[in-house]
């Protein structure tokens, strides 16, 4: 179970870094990959919900 929360966490974590703005800068990519993912999400509950 433990090996599943490493693996897990470890992939939370590769995804966030492989993010196309965040290789650019740290703070100011994971700032724009924010704003995309609201963007995404208010697409989402205006269209799914």
């Amino acid at each position: 179970m433990k090996s599943f929360f490493l693996a897990l966490t470890l992939i939370f974590f590769c995804s966030i870094l492989a993010g196309c703005n965040t290789l650019k800068g740290a703070a100011n990519g994971f700032t724009k990959d924010w704003d995309e993912a609201k963007k995404v999400d208010d697409w989402l509950q205006k269209h799914a919900w």
